[in-house]
């Protein structure tokens, strides 16, 4: 009975601070690693915290240096879409493994100009 009585009361203070949640009541933390682990770039997390809480909100911004562009984003081994501006928000609920990958990007093709000549009778030389 005692233990029914806790609990009821642990609903009833979480509800009266907002959380909407026991879990989110609960003071769980969390840790989040991130890692660059291919090419070239880096990432923040805002806010940039050592132990996160419970549904806490969560930005990373990930930039590729010069020469390189984000390849895919994985958080816990699962792809995951960033925003135009490289961006991908969440809300912390379990501790997390993000993985950064980036590529080269494909070099532009030197370019070449190239002249045709018709000469007489109808034939064409390139120069």
């Amino acid at each position: 009975m005692k233990k029914n009585l806790f609990f009821v009361f642990l609903l009833v203070l979480c509800a009266a601070i907002g959380m909407t949640s026991l879990a989110a009541c609960s003071n769980d933390s969390y840790s989040i690693t991130v890692s660059v682990v291919e090419g070239e770039g880096t990432y923040s997390l805002s806010p940039q915290k050592d132990v996160y809480l419970f549904d806490d909100e969560v930005t990373l911004t990930v930039t590729p240096n010069s020469g390189y562009t984000v390849k895919n984003v994985k958080v816990d081994g699962e792809e995951v879409n960033l925003t135009g501006e490289n961006t991908y928000t969440f809300n912390v609920d379990k501790n997390l493994t993000i993985e950064i990958s980036f590529e080269a990007e494909t070099p532009i093709a030197d370019k070449y100009s190239v002249n045709v000549t018709k000469n007489e009778g109808g034939s064409y030389s390139l120069e």
